[in-house]
C-alpha cells in the first residue's frame, strides 16, 4: 500500500512538473497575433505593411503580408496591442484593430496565446480630400508623355507585373525628373521589395520636391531605419509626425 502511494505521488509530481515545464516553454515562446489582409471580394493584399504597437504607441514589430495576404507577429507578451495596416502607396483606406492578450493559465502561470484577426480594406472615396488622406497629392505641370508612362506603370503594378511597373516609373522620372508622385511610388515599390538603398534614394528625392508629404517622410525614415541609419531615421519620422499628428 505504501509503495502504491509512493508511485501515485511520483506520477502526480511528474505530471505536475511536465505541465509546469510545458507552460514555461509556451510562455518563453510568447504569444502570436496573425491574420489576413483583404480588399474587395476577399482578394488578398500582397506586401501590405502591417505594424503592431503597444499601449504607448511604440512600434514593436513590422512585417509585409505574403502572397496570400497573411501576416504574423510572434513572441508577444500579455497586454493590449494595436495592429495597424498601412495603406501606403495604394488607394486603400488604412485600418487598425485593438487586440488583448491575456496569457495566463488556471493557476496564474503565463501561457502563450494565438489570436486571429483579419482586415477588409475599403477603396478610398474618389471625392475625399487626398491631400489629407495620404499626403501625396502635389500640383505639378507634368509633361503628357510622363503622365502616360506613370499611368501605364500603375496598370502594370495592379496586374502584379512589378518589374514592368518599376520600369515604367523609371521612364516617367527620366522624362520628368521632379515627378513627385512617380518618385514617391517608386520609393514605395522598392520598399516593398526590401531594396532599401534604392527606396532611400527615391524618397530623398521625393521630399526634396515636396517636403509636406507624410508618406515620403515615413518611407524615407523606414528606409534609413532598415539600413541602420538610426539618427537620420528619427529625424525623418519626426518630420512625418509633424505633418500628420494622427500617425502617432
Amino acid at each position: 500500500m505504501m509503495m502504491k502511494g509512493r508511485i501515485s505521488f511520483r506520477f502526480t509530481l511528474g505530471l505536475a512538473t511536465f505541465i509546469f515545464c510545458a507552460s514555461n516553454a509556451l510562455a518563453q515562446s510568447g504569444s502570436t497575433i496573425q491574420g489576413f489582409v483583404y480588399s474587395g471580394q476577399r482578394t488578398p493584399v500582397e506586401r501590405a505593411r502591417v505594424e503592431i504597437t503597444d499601449e504607448v504607441n511604440t512600434v514593436l514589430q513590422g512585417v509585409f503580408t505574403d502572397a496570400n495576404g497573411r501576416f504574423v507577429f510572434r513572441g508577444l507578451s500579455s497586454g493590449r496591442f494595436t495592429v495597424n495596416v498601412k495603406s501606403y502607396g495604394s488607394d486603400l483606406e488604412p485600418q487598425s484593430k485593438e487586440v488583448q492578450i491575456a496569457g495566463f493559465g488556471a493557476i496564474g502561470q503565463k501561457l502563450s496565446d494565438s489570436v486571429q484577426i483579419d482586415f477588409y480594406l475599403k477603396r478610398r472615396n474618389a471625392s475625399s480630400n487626398d491631400e489629407t488622406v495620404n499626403g501625396v497629392v502635389f500640383a505639378q505641370d507634368v509633361p503628357e508623355n510622363a503622365k502616360e508612362m506613370y499611368k501605364n506603370a500603375l496598370s502594370e503594378l495592379e496586374k502584379k507585373r512589378s518589374d514592368e511597373g518599376i520600369k515604367q516609373l523609371q521612364d516617367a522620372i527620366r522624362a520628368f525628373p521632379n515627378y513627385f508622385i512617380a518618385l514617391d511610388r517608386l520609393g514605395y515599390e522598392y520598399l516593398r521589395l526590401e531594396k532599401f538603398s534604392e527606396s532611400l534614394d527615391y524618397f530623398a528625392r521625393a521630399v526634396t520636391v515636396n517636403s509636406k508629404s507624410y508618406n515620403s517622410w515615413y518611407g524615407y525614415g523606414y528606409s534609413n531605419f532598415s539600413l541602420g541609419n538610426w539618427e537620420n531615421a528619427v529625424g525623418n519620422l519626426q518630420n512625418a509626425v509633424a505633418i500628420n499628428q494622427n500617425s502617432m
